[in-house]
């Protein structure tokens, strides 16, 4: 089974080709009516305007079961994937031997205790990391475990990935750091390199929410393109709730390297 990039309609396999292909005219008929419905000009009066509506799409019914009929489609393949962290070169090479490790306050000890070992951190400053560490506290950041993709690149000079590979650990490190800290946040900032782990994420990996329907989604919108509409496009997370072998490692982008700072360009 062939890796989908998500945001590239090229890399779509047969079926979902197939699929798209086959609902054209629902497609083209709801982004039609939702233009006309976007150029209506609400009344000028405002005893009128308070009273205007602007008209449902009559279509919509159709587009949204034609997403969801191709969630289960999306649900059984497998996509490319993309990870922003920072790493010691060490941990990158335990990254090839051992593969994806989901985040775990166990974990976090884990690598805490190998940078103490390192000399990077003294002993205090270890243990106040743990300490501190909201993985530690039921329902802080719950929603946070596991190992968090999004499925397609973006700088890593981004709002959402610039504080993750700027600090050593990841949110279950830096997070407790504030102001009041600045000179923890410093010593986080001085461990290891900022990387982008690139991966193969097979989407049953994926339990967070309904990938399935949201990857349809964000298909839809780049079929859309294709047909010649203009699209925004939507950015998605891929949460891998267990390990994966080494094997869905496809490469491993280091702050330095060409392909790191030019990753997202272009899409």
């Amino acid at each position: 089974m062939g890796m989908i990039d998500l945001w590239d309609f090229d890399t779509y396999d047969g079926e979902i080709c197939e699929y798209l292909d086959g609902c054209t005219r629902v497609f083209a008929s709801y982004l039609d009516e939702e233009k006309r419905l976007d150029e209506i000009v609400p009344p000028v009066d405002p005893r009128e305007r308070v009273h205007f509506l602007v008209p449902t799409n009559r279509y919509y019914e159709a587009y949204r079961a034609a997403v969801e009929g191709l969630g289960p489609i999306m649900s059984t393949k497998t996509f490319r994937a993309f990870h922003y962290t920072r790493m010691t070169d060490d941990e990158v090479a335990a990254l090839w031997s051992t593969g994806i490790v989901t985040t775990s306050l166990g974990f976090l000890k884990e690598r805490v205790a190998q940078q103490v070992a390192a000399g990077k951190l003294t002993p205090e400053q270890g243990q106040r990391i743990v300490s501190k560490s909201a993985l530690g506290r039921q329902g802080e950041l719950d929603n946070r475990s596991g190992f968090w993709t999004v499925a397609a690149p973006v700088s890593p000079g981004d709002n959402a990935a610039k504080s993750l590979v700027d600090h050593w650990g990841g949110e279950g490190a830096y997070w407790a750091f504030g102001a009041e800290e600045p000179e923890m946040l410093e010593l986080l900032k001085s461990i290891g390199c900022g990387r982008i782990i690139e991966i193969a994420v097979p989407l049953s990996a994926v339990k967070f929410g309904d990938v399935g329907a949201g990857s349809a989604t964000i298909a839809f919108e780049v079929f859309a393109s294709r047909l010649g509409y203009d699209r925004s496009r939507k950015r998605l997370d891929f949460n891998i709730q267990h390990d994966l072998a080494p094997d869905s490692l496809l490469k491993v982008h280091s702050e330095g390297d060409e392909t790191y700072h030019g990753m997202g360009a272009g899409v």
